[in-house]
């Protein structure tokens, strides 16, 4: 906030907007240049502005982020999906599993655009059109002085890649797992306490086994999320036409 009590980075369309934070009003000020714009929202959706991403996460603005899951099928008929280890160097949730490839939608970034996070992170290039949709997941949490208020566009990606071949975006992600389906959905519905999983980590030549218990994984267990997505992709190769979060 600057001496004239403005909120530091933002832009907003509409002036009679307020937050849901101490119901203030949000005026208008210069954007730093170079740094990333997201477009913010109200939670049915309506566009009210622009705000850097910094101040997007202190005001706990809504803003839209973009999730693609990768499951893959073996010649002996396996099906799997895969999380991403987050890099050790990230501010929040380091060296935990989470969604295969995930980001932030730029402001006026269009559809086809939201496949540059996944060559980003982990070096796959896919057209978007590959990609199948499965809704919208609203989420909203709170870590270390962030507010984090997402709605995400999610996807299905089916692809066979090798995941010895990926190019990690080091200071982003730190490893690709390879879980079985099945065994996914054991342990998030919480069946088993531990599971067995193939992976490889950063600067590693091969793949590993590793033993993989949910304190592995970013909580998400307010909406159960890692087992509604192993529950659609058992579904997707169940060949079910109808998916969504």
């Amino acid at each position: 906030m600057d001496k004239k009590g403005n909120r530091i980075g933002v832009i907003m369309e509409n002036n009679d907007f307020k937050s849901n934070n101490l119901n203030e009003e949000y005026y208008k000020h210069n954007l730093m240049a170079g740094e990333e714009i997201l477009d913010i929202y109200t939670r049915n959706m309506k566009l009210v502005g622009q705000a850097r991403r910094d101040a997007t996460h202190k005001e706990g603005f809504w803003h839209k982020t973009f999730h693609c899951w990768i499951v893959q099928q073996d010649k002996k008929g396996n099906k799997y999906i895969l999380f991403q280890r987050r890099a050790k160097e990230v501010l929040n949730f380091p060296n935990l599993l989470d969604i295969t490839v995930a980001g932030h939608i730029l402001s006026n970034e269009k559809e086809h655009e939201f496949v540059r996070e996944i060559n980003e992170e982990i070096g796959l290039d896919i057209d978007f059109k590959e990609l199948m949709f499965l809704g919208r997941r609203y989420h909203l949490n709170s870590h270390m002085g962030t507010i984090n208020n997402e709605i995400s566009e999610v996807y299905l990606f089916e692809s066979n890649t090798d995941i010895n071949t990926y190019k990690f975006q080091k200071e982003e992600v730190s490893g690709i797992f390879k879980i079985n389906i099945k065994d996914g959905l054991n342990l998030f519905s919480g069946k088993i306490d531990e599971i067995k999983a193939e992976g490889i980590l950063i600067n590693e030549n091969e793949a590993n086994q590793f033993i993989l218990k949910k304190e592995d994984f970013i909580n998400h267990n307010v909406d159960n999320y890692f087992l509604k997505i192993c529950i659609i992709a058992d579904l997707y190769f169940k060949g079910y036409e109808f998916l969504h979060i």
